[in-house]
C-alpha cells in the first residue's frame, strides 16, 4: 500500500509548487533567510523549508503570513509576483 506522502507528491497540484517556489524567490530576492523568514512569518522554519522543497502544502492562511513577513501583502504578492496562478 502506498504512504499518503508519496500519494499526495503525485497528486500534488502545480499551484502549489508555483508558490513554493515563490516564497523561495521572494525570500531570496529581500536576502532573508530561512530563520530570519520564519521569526517576521510566524513559521517555523522546518516548514518554510519543506513549502520551499515542495514537500508541504500550506493553505492562504500561512501564504499570507508568509507574504507579510515578506513585507507584501498577499494581494499584492499575487499581483505582482504571480502568486498562485
Amino acid at each position: 500500500m502506498a504512504s499518503g506522502n508519496i500519494l499526495h507528491k503525485l497528486n500534488r497540484p502545480d499551484v502549489l509548487a508555483h508558490a513554493a517556489g515563490n516564497v523561495r524567490r521572494l525570500r531570496q530576492d529581500r536576502g532573508l533567510s530561512q530563520a530570519a523568514l520564519a521569526e517576521a512569518s510566524g513559521i517555523s522554519r522546518r516548514m518554510i523549508a519543506a513549502i520551499e522543497g515542495d514537500e508541504a502544502n500550506i493553505s492562504l492562511s500561512g501564504l499570507d503570513r508568509l507574504a507579510a513577513g515578506l513585507g507584501v501583502s498577499y494581494a499584492e504578492w499575487d499581483r505582482k509576483y504571480g502568486g498562485l496562478k
